[in-house]
């Protein structure tokens, strides 16, 4: 009987225990790479609260607003223009037939105030009881004296309502006054015959100078 030679061992590779191993950790290392990076995204999409403190101090434009003292930004007011007009400064009122002093050597006076029916004859007048009155404007000055910025009103009333010039009707200051000389000119404003107890009649000459006012009862 013959006898058979023996088989050598088969060489084994590595262990089933080993490969599981490995691919458990990359599966793992996948998952962790996965994680961090969805935490990233979802950390760079998500807004800012409307509290957030990096938005306060900040305008519409994104630039920095000034914080008070208290540490909130400064809300922006108005701003008053540099270039608007003062407000006349009124004089004390005179009686209707006192003269009232507007600038030195300058001096102005309402007389001759009656009662007349207004007519209406320019474009949005409207007519009706009415006061003529004239003003004088004299210059006692050495220099002549514009009147092209005078202005004339009139008021009535307890509640000193503003009354309306009859432009078409009156003939008001114009040019200027010469040295030593006297220019007057004619109103006719609206003014109801109930309400000429208490009459007032300003007269701003130019920019600059305070206004005159006469006061007093004017016929009726």
């Amino acid at each position: 009987m013959a006898s058979h030679a023996s088989t050598p061992p088969l060489k084994t590779g590595p262990g089933r225990g080993l490969i599981a191993g490995i691919a458990i950790a990359v599966v793992v290392v996948v998952i962790i790479v996965v994680a961090v990076i969805v935490a990233s995204v979802n950390a760079g999409s998500t807004p800012a609260p409307a509290g957030d403190s990096n938005s306060q101090g900040q305008d519409a434009g994104g630039s920095a607003l000034p914080a008070d003292s208290a540490g909130a930004p400064s809300v922006a007011g108005p701003t008053a223009d540099a270039g608007d007009p003062a407000q006349p400064v009124e004089q004390a009122p005179v009686p209707l037939d006192s003269p009232a002093p507007v600038a030195e050597g300058v001096s102005v006076a309402v007389s001759d105030v009656t009662s007349v029916d207004g007519v209406a004859n320019g474009v949005g007048e409207v007519g009706g009881p009415s006061l003529s009155f004239t003003v004088s404007v004299t210059n006692s000055s050495s220099a002549s004296v514009s009147l092209q910025t005078a202005v004339v009103g009139l008021t009535y009333g307890a509640n000193q309502t503003p009354s309306n010039e009859l432009v078409s009707a009156s003939t008001g200051l114009t040019g200027d006054v010469a040295a030593g000389a006297t220019v007057t000119g004619r109103y006719v404003f609206v003014v109801p015959t109930e309400d000429r107890d208490a009459v007032r009649i300003t007269l701003d000459y130019r920019a600059g100078s305070p206004v005159a006012v006469f006061e007093g009862a004017a016929p009726r």
